[in-house]
């Protein structure tokens, strides 16, 4: 049973919209785009939906005609402009800008309002006349390529992720079972867009999220995986740990890790540095990181994984994966532990036994599998992880979902990115996607009359059921609920929800 919780009208309709272009021709593009930027601030907000519908239909192959502002101010010219300024085909487009003469030009504006839209559409047309082939650039809300090819490389986060705020302030789960949740919910989402990625990578115990991408294991199967491989970290006894993520040059990092006694736990980029050990030795690196001006964020992690502090865990770890059955990589997957692409032949059992004690290799596995990407995503909100994915390849990043409340707020970013990147064939599917929504699954209550309510993750509005419940082992108290759906799930006490009384409770929603 599950409940779904959707954005109010009201926010969804302050959410921005998503105006996308596509040609061959650059001066029809620029005309477009500086048209828009005239026309803007007199449209409406039903004039503006429409606005991005109509571009989402046309193709920029022709030169526009007309002035800049599509005729006089104010007249029924300026409100509906035909921006493409003539049927496809009635000349060939004017390639002389593109030396291959070859490759298609993406354009996106996010923007939430009209001037917005008007400020972001005059730098989407300077972006338009610089973009050099085989290339994209981005400024804020503007993404502009230039013969991408839809090229995606996905990464899965591993350590909890506290990203987000549920209303009231308090924080979505942040364990590992919930950052499974949100990759598999991502992947569901990117999949519904039509996006379809040639390799992943995962960081970590993201391995698990990528190895149900690759279809070596069932979604029900790695939730039930990631749970037992907490809890034999559980069993852990001694000194306790952490982890933390050093934003720096190498040199500044290696200071820091040798006057605080940790070990390095991650490299994922020449400037992104996760450390490990001792919690007294995490404490001491933040404040000295504060005199030096570094800028470093302790993660969620309860355990120093990825150094030999977890070396103990190695032999019940191995009685657990001995209990699942893995079968070979269908897609590319590259290991964070070998830094290169799992093949039939691996023992990925042993691999993932071998990531409790090793440095992830995470620059070095991001290197080999983005070569030739168009764009990079991070499979759950993680922004200092999209930043290090970035750096360490020189390929655009972004994370999805977004963090926070509503789940609506940055889809449109990630949509726009992705048809930027070539990954998503119609624009129509940019310039509509606030279509995702929470999905919890109730399990009842527990011993001290708590709700078990799962956190699942996002999905498509009208889709089928999410790929298992990873999020099986989260205990969310009502405290941690979007406003209002703790107190209506009370109300149905005692005893398990009947399967009409959920169906109602998300209709009235």
């Amino acid at each position: 049973m599950s409940i779904r919780v959707k954005a109010s009208r009201a926010r969804q309709a302050a959410a921005a919209g998503v105006f996308a272009l596509r040609g061959w021709d650059r001066p029809s593009l620029i005309v477009a785009l500086e048209r828009i930027a005239a026309i803007a601030p007199r449209m409406s907000h039903h004039e503006l939906q429409n606005l991005a519908s109509q571009l989402s239909r046309e193709t920029f192959d022709t030169p526009a005609a007309g002035p800049a502002d599509g005729g006089a101010p104010g007249g029924e010219a300026s409100r509906r402009p035909a921006f493409s300024g003539g049927a496809p085909g009635t000349r060939a487009p004017d390639r002389s800008w593109d030396p291959r003469g070859d490759r298609e030009i993406r354009v996106t504006v996010t923007a939430s309002n009209q001037d917005q839209l008007a400020e972001r559409a005059r730098r989407g047309a300077a972006l338009v006349a610089a973009v050099l082939g085989g290339s994209m650039v981005s400024d804020t809300g503007v993404r502009v390529s230039c013969g991408a090819r839809g090229r995606v490389v996905l990464v899965f986060p591993g350590d909890a992720i506290p990203d987000g705020a549920a209303p009231g302030g308090t924080a979505w789960p942040v364990t590992e079972a919930a950052t499974l949740a949100r990759s598999l919910s991502a992947l569901r989402w990117l999949e519904g867009l039509g996006v379809r990625a040639t390799a992943a990578v995962g960081h970590g115990l993201g391995e698990i999220a990528g190895l149900v991408w690759a279809g070596s294991l069932p979604a029900p199967e790695a939730a039930r995986l990631i749970t037992q491989h907490g809890e034999v970290r559980r069993g852990l006894g001694g000194t306790r740990t952490a982890m933390v993520r050093v934003v720096a040059d190498e040199a500044p990092a290696a200071a820091l890790r040798g006057s605080c006694g940790l070990v390095i736990a991650a490299i994922e980029s020449p400037r992104s540095h996760v450390l490990a050990g001792p919690v007294s030795g995490i404490r001491d690196l933040t404040r000295e990181a504060a005199v030096r001006g570094v800028t470093a964020s302790v993660l969620s992690a309860v355990h120093a994984l990825h150094t030999p502090v977890m070396a103990p865990c190695a032999a019940p770890l191995r009685s657990v994966l001995a209990q699942f059955r893995f079968g070979p990589p269908r897609k590319r997957l590259v290991s964070t532990v070998t830094a290169r692409e799992l093949t039939p032949q691996d023992d990925i059992a042993a691999i993932l036994c071998a990531q409790l004690t090793p440095p992830v290799r995470f620059r070095e596995a991001l290197r080999a599998a983005s070569d030739g990407a168009d764009l990079i995503v991070v499979a759950g909100a993680h922004e200092a992880l999209a930043a290090a994915a970035a750096a360490a390849c020189g390929v655009p990043a972004i994370g999805f979902p977004p963090a926070g409340w509503p789940p609506d707020e940055g889809a449109g970013d990630c949509a726009a990115a992705l048809f930027a990147a070539g990954a998503i064939a119609d624009a129509a599917a940019v310039a509509a996607p606030n279509a995702v929504e929470y999905v919890w699954d109730i399990h009842g209550y527990d011993p001290a009359g708590h709700l078990v309510l799962a956190w699942i993750g996002l999905r498509m509005r009208d889709a089928g059921p999410l790929p298992g419940s990873p999020a099986d082992a989260c205990l969310l108290p009502p405290d941690v609920q979007p406003a209002g759906v703790a107190a209506r799930l009370e109300a149905l006490r005692p005893g398990p929800v009947p399967q009409q009384q959920v169906e109602r409770l998300s209709r009235a929603r």
